[in-house]
């Protein structure tokens, strides 16, 4: 009677065990159903400003998280002011102004609107550029010319993509003429809020001059005064690997030679800086056909 009494037991409980698991299963079901809904519009901006600002905006990154709440959204608005702000920097815009709204629908699961208007106002205006070098190029006549030909300089307004561009283009151009340790000491924008207005300071150590050391021209079919035609480089010039690669595309389009290599030789201890050059050329066949 006592086994029979037990089963009974176990029997009448199992039906209430499976009802009180569908329960849990419906709640929790429900929960996840009703988490908060929000929608972010942003209004006033460019196409490439705007993209820049959704991409930046926290709210925006955060609006399908599945645990997004009331208290999360409220805090992530009050952080949009500052996130609108410092996605506009980039592009010069540093005094812009901020209309920022946010509205909560009626009933469970209701839609969160964040609308954030937005007036860039004007870029940054650029009103100084300095430019100086240091080391053994700062009175090399070149280099004072690039720094006097800066695209910066032709800008009237501040937008860090371009400064960046041109900080890079002007290291290039120093380094392509001979200055191969050359790099920048100092590279700043400084934006005073109260006159707005930039200023821009860079200044390079250019370290040493590389120059060509001898050309050495490898081949067994050719009088050397007969390429010397194809010679665009000269020993004692500064050392640059534009200039390298235009030779290189010289002698490929003699039409004489299949393979043209340019191998960089070791400088002599009695001039350190002058770097030789051998050029390896490989000739095609005498008889050809096309």
């Amino acid at each position: 009677m006592k086994t029979r009494a037990a089963r009974l037991f176990r029997l009448s409980v199992s039906p209430v065990a499976g009802a009180f698991t569908l329960v849990v299963m419906l709640v929790f079901s429900w929960q996840t159903m009703a988490r908060e809904q929000l929608d972010v519009e942003i209004n006033g901006l460019p196409a490439e400003l705007l993209a820049n600002v959704q991409a930046s905006l926290v709210i925006v990154q955060q609006r399908s998280n599945e645990s997004l709440n009331p208290q999360m959204i409220r805090e992530l608005h009050s952080k949009a002011d500052s996130d609108i702000r410092r996605a506009l920097e980039p592009f010069g815009y540093y005094r812009p102004q901020i209309t920022a709204q946010l509205l909560q629908g009626a009933g469970a699961a209701a839609l969160w609107r964040a609308i954030y208007t937005v007036d860039a106002g004007p870029q940054v205006p650029i009103v100084e550029v300095d430019v100086q070098f240091a080391g053994p190029g700062a009175g090399d006549n070149t280099l004072l010319t690039y720094s006097k030909t800066l695209s910066l300089r032709q800008e009237s307004v501040l937008d860090h993509r371009r400064y960046e561009h041109a900080k890079n283009a002007l290291l290039k151009q120093v380094r392509e003429q001979g200055y191969l340790d050359a790099n920048y000491r100092e590279h700043r924008v400084a934006v005073d809020l109260a006159t707005y207005s930039a200023s821009i300071e860079l200044g390079i150590d250019t370290g040493p001059q590389y120059v060509l050391g001898p050309i050495e021209l490898e081949q067994q079919r050719f009088a050397p005064e007969y390429l010397a035609q194809y010679l665009i480089l000269q020993p004692g010039e500064p050392f640059s690997q534009k200039r390298i690669s235009q030779q290189r595309r010289t002698l490929s389009r003699s039409g004489y030679f299949q393979e043209v290599a340019v191998e960089l030789g070791k400088a002599s201890d009695d001039n350190p800086f002058a770097i030789p050059l051998l050029i390896r050329l490989v000739p095609y066949k005498p008889n050809r056909y096309r």
